[in-house]
C-alpha cells in the first residue's frame, strides 16, 4: 500500500522487515487503513495502550501503555534540554486530541 506517511518511516533505509512473530515487543503500530478504522478503533481502546487517531490522513497510531508516547518523551526533553511549560503543552496537545477525535 502506498501512503504519504511511508515516505517519513525510515528515510535512511535502516530498518529491517521482520515477521511479527519475531517482535519481542511493540513499539509503536501505524493503521493505514481498515475497512472499518471507528471499529478498530473503538477494539483498540479495550487495551492498554495510547491511541492517537489522525483524521486528516484517516490512520491510527498505537504506542504501548507503559508510558512509550509523544508527551512522556517531551517531558524527558524537557528537563534535559529545553524548559517548557508543561501545563500550556498538555492543553495543547489535549486540544490537539479533541480536534482528531
Amino acid at each position: 500500500m502506498d501512503h504519504p506517511i511511508r515516505r517519513n518511516l525510515d528515510p535512511d533505509g535502516l530498518a529491517s522487515s521482520l515477521p511479527l512473530e519475531r517482535l519481542t515487543q511493540m513499539v509503536k503500530a501505524v493503521f493505514l487503513s481498515s475497512s472499518d478504522l471507528a471499529g478498530l478503533t473503538e477494539e483498540l481502546r479495550r487495551l492498554p495502550v495510547v491511541l492517537y487517531r489522525h483524521g486528516s490522513e484517516d490512520i491510527v497510531d498505537v504506542s504501548p501503555g507503559g508510558g512509550a508516547d509523544k508527551w512522556t518523551g517531551l517531558k524527558a526533553l524537557s528537563t534535559e534540554q529545553v524548559p517548557v511549560d508543561e501545563r500550556l503543552l498538555a492543553e495543547r496537545i489535549r486540544m490537539l486530541g479533541d480536534q482528531l477525535a
